[in-house]
């Protein structure tokens, strides 16, 4: 075999070129004996030595998957490499082969190839690019530990500042690639870890900042708010430049929201559209702000927020609605000036919008309401809603504020019954109930008017004040003024009576719409404050109701002093305890009610837990009361 020297460098261009068949003349191969072309792997090499050598990384007995012609390109380097092992162009022979093998995706393959160049061409190009390729190699498979680690080893061999850079970046990329790994697994919380050690090991690193805003994500979808906050507040006060902060504000808004801490999450709302005035959530940071404020309680500062929104944002898709519930809260703090003010806005800005008509009438209708005029304000109302039924092709928008005009119809109503208080006196009392009975029917009317637009706000909305004006009524009859009674007797049919009514009320009909609303909840999958509002009431009203029979039983037993030597005594003890049992039965059942309601919608709460408790000691009571009625017996 002819040394390297004796190669001339025609041949490193043919192995480029898969014509190592130049070499065939080297061989002695007679031209006369060739029929078709001569493969490269038939060329005969006598170093056995160095063909077992790269025995393992040659494509004898592979399905590669291979084209054609880059298997030829791969066999032309494995012959290169077995004429000439040590050669000065070696090195850059393995390093195509490699590439080859790479870009084909035979990943381990490659990076068998890629380690032969690390132990052999330490400090040259090729040795750093060899190690870089097998970090891409692992990078590509989604082995991204490796991957990692290879990286890790580069930048300790970089031969200048920026592949150093480069080496640092890529570490970066991997771990945050093995955080999304993780995410997708489901393991937030190693993927908020791995996020978190970009910004702590590689703070300098262009994706520290989305690492450390993904980190915070990780931690919300444990439901750790304030961990999610403070990883928030990091990224801002860390990188002050990055694109990131208001959305990073705005998550440390919604977190404090998701704790109920309205009054921090309205501050970080307002600080995202004052401190970011660029940025698209600025209207969305306004609006959010401005219901965090109502539900802290503080409306003035919640109608002005809203009200400058609309003017800050007068293009936002939401300002004539933040407009009118401007308004609305004007109206409920009595500020008339400022009620007035912003009806002028609105008629001049969206008065002769067609899709607005319906919510002006709406908002004239609800002013006249917070003024306290009912009688205008259901005449405007009511226009509203016919105004709606005329329309041919009514906007989703008109429909929305004819379904609160009618709602608010309802509410009117719910109000007026509310304000009779129930007399003692007998033909005052039957013309009262009668009057809140028509009241609450008209209501109910209302609200049920209201459903039919399946608006599912409103629906459950109207289900729960449909449930909630029925648990008003029976409380209104458990409040009614007491006349003196006579006797015993007399007061024990009230409120026997009244205990059978507010369980009626409370039981038959109010627990029938909230349960409703929590089951529309669960088939469309929402948990609004009206639906957690019908689920808490699923254990507070049975409760309630049980307490009512408990009442009769003390009033019974306060009445009576039991007596054994008195047969008079005896008498009315016995008397007493009769009807004292069943009232006893009565209020454990109920509870009972509370319990099965409470465990059916995952609903454990104090009521739940008092009920409980209630039937053991009530039980117990039901006992001794059947001993003390077979003991004076006999």
């Amino acid at each position: 075999m002819k040394n390297e020297k004796a190669i001339c460098p025609a041949i490193i261009v043919a192995i480029m070129l898969v014509i190592f068949a130049g070499c065939a003349s080297r061989m002695e191969i007679k031209k006369q004996q060739i029929k078709k072309t001569v493969m490269a792997d038939t060329v005969k090499v006598n170093a056995e030595k160095k063909k077992e050598k790269n025995k393992t990384d040659s494509l004898e007995k592979k399905d590669t998957g291979l084209t054609a012609a880059t298997e030829l390109m791969i066999r032309a380097c494995d012959n290169y490499l077995a004429l000439n092992d040590s050669g000065q162009k070696t090195a850059e022979v393995l390093s195509i082969k490699a590439n080859l093998l790479y870009n084909n995706r035979h990943f381990d393959w490659s990076r068998t190839v890629y380690n032969q160049i690390l132990e052999r061409y330490e400090n040259t190009q090729f040795y750093y690019d060899a190690m870089r390729m097998i970090a891409q190699s692992y990078y590509e498979e989604k082995r991204f530990d490796e991957a990692q680690n290879w990286y890790r080893k580069l930048s300790y061999v970089a031969q200048s500042v920026p592949d150093r850079e480069d080496a640092i970046q890529r570490i970066a990329e991997s771990i945050f690639r093995m955080a999304e790994a993780y995410e997708e697994q489901k393991k937030f919380k190693d993927a908020a870890v791995e996020y978190e050690r970009i910004s702590l090991e590689f703070p300098e690193s262009k994706i520290a900042d989305v690492a450390l805003f993904n980190s915070g994500l990780a931690y919300e979808k444990m439901t750790e708010w304030t961990h999610a906050i403070l990883i928030f507040q990091r990224l801002i006060n860390k990188y002050s430049k990055s694109p990131l902060l208001p959305k990073a504000l705005f998550r440390i808004a919604k977190n404090h929201e998701k704790m109920l801490q309205w009054d921090y999450a309205a501050d970080a709302y307002i600080k995202v559209a004052l401190e970011h005035t660029e940025s698209e959530l600025g209207p969305l940071a306004l609006y959010n702000a401005g219901f965090c404020l109502e539900n802290a309680g503080k409306l003035k500062e919640a109608a002005a927020t809203f009200e400058k929104l609309s003017v800050v944002y007068p293009q936002s898709p939401d300002a004539p609605d933040v407009l009118f519930k401007a308004g609305e809260i004007y109206g409920k703090i009595k500020d008339w000036q400022s009620v007035t003010r912003v009806n002028q806005i609105f008629t001049s800005k969206f008065g002769s919008d067609q899709d607005r008509i319906i919510q002006a009438l709406c908002m004239g209708g609800v002013a006249l309401y917070m003024q306290s005029r009912e009688a205008d304000a259901i005449k405007q109302l009511e226009k509203a809603a016919m105004t709606f039924e005329k329309m041919k092709d009514p906007s989703s928008v008109n429909a929305y504020y004819a379904a609160k005009a009618i709602f608010t119809i309802g509410e009117i109503y719910h109000g007026q019954m509310s304000k009779i208080n129930l007399s003692s006196q007998h033909s005052i009392y039957r013309k009262q109930l009668d009057q809140k009975s028509s009241l609450m029917d008209k209501a109910i009317e209302s609200y049920s008017k209201v459903i039919k637009f399946s608006i599912l706000e409103w629906t459950t909305r109207s289900v729960f004040q449909i449930g909630q004006i029925y648990e008003d009524f029976g409380v209104s009859i458990f409040r009614q003024q007491r006349p003196s009674f006579k006797s015993l007797e007399e007061r024990m049919s009230l409120e026997l009576g009244i205990a059978k009514a507010v369980e009626k009320y409370f039981v038959e009909n109010a627990i029938y719409y909230h349960e409703l609303n929590v089951k529309l909840g669960i088939k469309e999958e929402i948990e609004d404050k009206y639906i957690t509002q019908s689920r808490q009431k699923l254990t507070f009203l049975p409760y309630l109701a049980g307490d009512n029979y408990l009442a009769l039983v003390k009033i019974a037993t306060n009445s009576t002093e039991i007596n054994p030597e008195g047969f008079s005594s005896i008498a009315r003890t016995l008397q007493t305890l009769q009807k004292v049992a069943p009232f006893q039965e009565k209020a454990i059942d109920l509870y009972l009610k509370c319990l099965e309601l409470g465990a059916a919608y995952n609903e454990t709460n104090e009521y739940y837990e008092k009920a409980a408790s209630s039937i053991t000691g009530q039980s117990f009571l039901v006992g001794q009361t059947y001993d003390k009625l077979v003991t004076i017996a006999r």
